[in-house]
């Protein structure tokens, strides 16, 4: 028995045969079904949803897009970098709140199980900032102490206590 392993360069569907010969005589064998090639390519497309909003700030939201689908991809799996993920859809949107680099991310695999994945950085800009109170309950005229942290990108800022007394500070 002699046997040969193919590689197919090229996805597609391809129609083996085999030619035999013996002392002027000639024999031909088919296979059916035919070898279906598979490829798995995960490359996908990001647009903003608003157009009108400004890609440079946050809450910035996205979609994400796997544009081409053949009949045999048959799972996505999409991670969107700050812990969001979204299993089995061609398209997805994430909404980033926080600025920052996330590492977007698609997995695709095929009903063969052929697989790929893509990466696309997604960079977060916008001034950021958390605070806190010292208390919340106080009684009339004593001080509550707010402080801001977690500050990235703050070139100046202002606080509104909700009394119409504003603040301000570096």
């Amino acid at each position: 028995m002699n046997s040969i392993w193919h590689y197919y360069p090229v996805e597609g569907t391809y129609c083996p045969s085999l030619n035999i010969y013996h002392y002027g005589c000639a024999a031909e064998d088919h296979l059916s079904p035919c070898v279906s090639v598979q490829t798995a390519d995960a490359h996908f497309n990001v647009s903003l949803v608003d157009t009108t909003a400004n890609p440079d700030c946050y809450p910035l939201e996205l979609k994400f897009e796997y544009p081409e689908i053949p009949n045999y991809v048959t799972q996505w799996h999409w991670i969107s970098g700050d812990g969001g993920q979204s299993p089995n859809a061609d398209s997805v949107r994430f909404i980033y709140n926080v600025p920052g680099v996330y590492y977007a991310i698609l997995t695709i695999r095929t009903s063969n199980g052929c697989f790929d994945t893509d990466t696309a950085t997604i960079e977060v800009n916008g001034p950021y900032a958390e605070f806190t109170m010292s208390t919340d309950t106080v009684c009339k005229g004593e001080p509550v102490n707010f402080n801001m942290f977690n500050a990235s990108n703050v070139y100046s800022y202002e606080w509104d206590f909700g009394d119409g007394n504003p603040g301000q500070g570096q």
